[in-house]
């Protein structure tokens, strides 16, 4: 079906802003500090790279089940009901963590935290697509984006304050992702309900192959993010950089996604998709090339860093407010469901095919690796020009 479904229930529109932000930027907070907090801790204890990496896996892996599925739970339940489940389970999840050192219980909390973080951004991006007016579902979304990007900005620096040692960080971090029930306590009212009927089975792959552009532009960006971003400040270091340099390039990276969202929202609005998902992959084919030539030079790196960082985040809100646009109900559930396993999947892979090219071809091998994926990537949305839609 590729056009809305018609008499499908929609949420009312969200109270303002604020619920949002309440909502999702606790979640990608908490969501970005456990990152550091579990590795840190099973570090500690004695684990290597590839145990630490093998438990973040568990979660991402989660993550695809819980995006596979959501379809089918939001037929059941609706979009505040299922956040609230979600927000519980994690936030108990995570301060469950530091009271245990067996690893096998680490891997089972990480499937949960896993879990619970997709079925919460699930429903949240579910939420706030259908709840959109149709003429600002661009810039709904764009500050969407931006509350993400200010949870993942803001959650690791509490790390500066309680740091990685004992209990108390663990239950900071629960009790942030906690904090987003505010958000769902103040828009309860306008959530959703839950989908008369769930799509067709098989529905949620399709979206791969009816709407290539906007899903594999998900898969690249998870790959980028997890990736290329994750392993940054191992680029900088390696190529030579001083660590307050490294420093500027990562805040870099988090301050282009936090400036670039309201602009590229806005021009979601205005514009179709496929130029836009055209800028963006291009962008990101040259912002690796520009990176490997101003290593030595930071402020200009800075610069590049800016931009990349808040294109390569673009090409996630292109695809959440264009799939709104055309899919509604079930149907629009099972898009952002295919939405979360794309993302999933790239994150899943990202960290595997990064560090191999960075293994094999020194610290630039990240950059030729991003560069390739956005050139096929680029070609792929070439290539459907000559359809309908992207």
């Amino acid at each position: 079906m590729s056009a809305k479904t018609l008499g499908e229930p929609a949420g009312r529109a969200l109270p303002g802003r604020l619920p949002v932000l309440l909502m999702i930027g606790p979640i990608a907070g908490a969501g970005a500090m456990s990152f550091t907090l579990i590795a840190a801790l099973m570090e500690r204890t004695g684990y290597d790279a590839f145990w630490i990496g093998l438990n973040g896996a568990a979660a991402a892996l989660a993550l695809i089940g819980a995006a596979a599925l959501g379809p089918r739970i939001l037929a059941r339940i609706s979009a505040n009901h299922l956040m609230l489940a979600a927000i519980v389970a994690v936030a108990l999840g995570v301060t469950l963590f530091p009271l245990t050192s067996d690893y096998a219980l680490w891997t089972l909390l990480r499937l949960l935290l896993g879990f619970g973080s997709g079925a919460s951004f699930l429903a949240v991006e579910y939420w706030v697509v259908a709840a959109a007016a149709p003429e600002r579902r661009g810039r709904e979304v764009g500050f969407y984006a931006l509350a993400v990007a200010v949870g993942m900005s803001s959650g690791p620096a509490l790390i500066w304050f309680t740091g990685v040692d004992g209990v108390w960080p663990f239950l900071v971090c629960g009790g942030l992702m906690a904090l987003s029930l505010i958000g769902v306590a103040l828009a309860w009212r306008s959530a959703p309900p839950a989908n008369a009927t769930p799509p067709e089975r098989g529905r949620l792959l399709r979206f791969f192959f009816t709407d290539p552009s906007l899903l594999w532009a998900v898969v690249f960006f998870g790959a980028v993010e997890a990736g290329a971003f994750g392993l940054m400040w191992s680029w900088a270091t390696g190529v030579g950089l001083a660590e307050h340099e490294a420093i500027g390039v990562v805040v870099a990276l988090a301050a282009g996604s936090l400036a670039f969202q309201p602009l590229i929202g806005a021009a979601i609005d205005r514009l179709s998709p496929r130029p836009l998902l055209l800028a963006a992959a291009a962008s990101c084919a040259i912002g690796p090339l520009c990176a490997a030539m101003l290593s030595t030079t930071p402020a200009a790196l800075y610069v590049v860093m800016l931009v990349w960082g808040g294109v390569a985040v673009g090409l996630y809100s292109i695809s959440l407010a264009t799939l709104g646009g055309r899919y509604a109900g079930a149907d629009l559930a099972a898009a952002n469901s295919a939405i979360v396993v794309g993302y999933g999947v790239g994150a899943l892979l990202g960290p595997i095919s990064v560090g191999a090219a960075m293994s094999l071809f020194g610290p630039n091998g990240m950059l030729w690796a991003v560069g390739i994926g956005a050139t096929m990537y680029f070609s792929l949305v070439i290539w459907r020009s000559g359809t309908r839609r992207a």
